[in-house]
């Protein structure tokens, strides 16, 4: 068995914690392809053994491709011959390697419905910083590289990852600071729901979404748990959209595309949604005061507001 603290194995190579996905891929041949500068993505790749197992293939997670890998997922080839092993032989060799499961469980199949769809067991240990889960099938499942018997999940801590990245948040956000010190103008609004940070620590907003900053005392000061600010900062030179957790810059008149997700009522309620590069709002579904603040965004030089309507089914 490798040692977590080296790295993770993919094909025969061992990368270390901090390599990141576009590295990955340079070294292993294969296209960056969709994957965003900074976004959650997900592919594939070959890999034929791990940590001692046979494998099938591996997906691989990162927060972009400018981001070190943080998640892995083998997927398990069963032994030979042997059918379905039970749990007890996939948990030997990472008893060994690990020592007890933190957590285990035994979950009951359901009556109806294909059982390789489902998840039979589950095992998970954490181990400095590291994460390490095994998952068993209900049965065989297909994947891309043949017949799947669990996955084996190996994960590194955001904290970790997100670590040469939080000096450059931190700066963004005094010079933000900075900026909003005198408000030229704040325009507030306020909703019948409840809204919630985008995230609960700043290892998380440095990894995936460095844009999305604290929201300054200044702005901060006037807002509550229901409402959101246009304001603009910086002598009139540039505005922000701001809950009481996080805010968006941008320069007056830059292109800047706002997504307004219009969710019509059906099986469910529906929703109004303001969404701009990650940062978001939402409300009741018709709600007015999501109209007014679209009214005000589109007039404003350099924002197109794009409407996608749907139902709540």
């Amino acid at each position: 068995m490798e040692d977590l603290a080296s790295g993770f194995p993919i094909d025969g190579r061992v990368f270390p914690w901090g390599t990141t996905l576009a590295a990955v891929l340079a070294k292993l041949n294969l296209p960056i392809g969709d994957a965003p500068a900074i976004g959650y993505h997900t592919g594939g790749a070959s890999c034929a053994a791990a940590f001692g197992f046979d494998t099938l293939g591996v997906e691989i997670t990162a927060a972009g491709s400018t981001r070190p890998v943080t998640g892995l997922c083998y997927e398990l080839a069963p032994p030979a011959g042997a059918g379905l092993p039970g749990p007890a032989a996939w948990l030997a060799p990472l008893t060994r390697w690990l020592g007890r499961p933190d957590q285990a469980e035994d979950c009951p199949l359901p009556p109806h419905g294909d059982p390789a769809g489902c998840v039979r067991y589950h095992a998970n240990w954490h181990r400095r910083g590291h994460s390490v889960a095994i998952s068993l099938y209900g049965a065989l499942r297909d994947v891309g590289g043949g017949h799947s018997a669990g996955c084996l999940w190996l994960n590194w801590s955001a904290a970790a990852a997100a670590a040469p990245f939080l000096d450059e948040r931190l700066a963004a956000a005094a010079d933000l600071a900075i900026l909003a010190a005198v408000p030229v103008d704040m325009r507030k609004f306020t909703l019948i729901l409840e809204q919630q940070p985008h995230y609960r620590d700043d290892a998380d907003y440095a990894l995936s979404t460095p844009h999305l900053l604290p929201t300054p005392k200044t702005i901060k000061a006037g807002l509550g748990p229901h409402s959101f600010a246009l304001c603009r900062i910086g002598g009139g030179r540039r505005w922000c959209l701001s809950t009481r957790w996080d805010s968006i810059v941008f320069e007056i008149g830059q292109p800047v595309v706002v997504n307004w997700y219009d969710v019509l009522p059906a099986k469910g309620g529906g929703s109004s949604e303001i969404e701009v590069d990650g940062w978001s709002v939402r409300d009741v579904a018709g709600s007015r005061v999501i109209a007014e603040a679209l009214a005000v965004l589109g007039a404003m030089a350099g924002v197109e507001v794009r409407h996608e309507q749907s139902y709540d089914c």
